[in-house]
């Protein structure tokens, strides 16, 4: 089962898993709970980070994958970025973005995905994509959907 297929699940049914992060590359780390107990460790392993000039949500990675910290993500999200989400310090705001975050918001668990799609399909300004990525776009939503679903949509 995929992560959209257990988010919707998990929120069909009133649910709250939490999985193990460790073998999972992740990025934006835009909110985390970090247990009473291991906050004198964590603050231990960020000290000076910064100036190594790495982003908080890869040094987090690294950590995890490294096994010195254990991070676990919840299906749905507990947490939700805001209509903000795509003002990154790193990089200029893109149409991209704003999709990224609105998946993003998708996996909220107060959050309709219904709602969320329909926000991606009405988005104005945004040009007519390439067409070999169109082409690529459906040929994933054909790969990922039920044949009942890729008639419908």
């Amino acid at each position: 089962m995929n992560l959209a297929q257990t988010c919707q699940k998990n929120k069909a049914s009133n649910h709250i898993s939490a999985s193990d992060m460790r073998g999972l590359k992740f990025t934006s780390t835009t909110s985390y709970f970090v247990n009473k107990n291991s906050i004198g460790k964590i603050a231990e392993l960020l000290k000076g980070q910064w100036r190594l000039g790495t982003t908080i949500d890869i040094f987090y990675n690294q950590l995890v994958q490294a096994g010195q910290i254990k991070a676990l993500y919840t299906m749905p999200f507990l947490t939700t970025v805001s209509d903000h989400g795509c003002d990154s310090t790193i990089t200029e705001r893109s149409p991209h973005q704003e999709v990224l975050t609105l998946q993003r918001q998708a996996f909220y668990v107060a959050t309709d995905a219904t709602d969320v799609y329909r926000q991606i399909l009405n988005r104005k300004n945004v040009e007519a994509p390439n067409p070999y990525i169109g082409i690529y776009a459906e040929t994933l939503k054909d790969m990922l959907l039920p044949t009942k679903q890729r008639s419908d949509s």
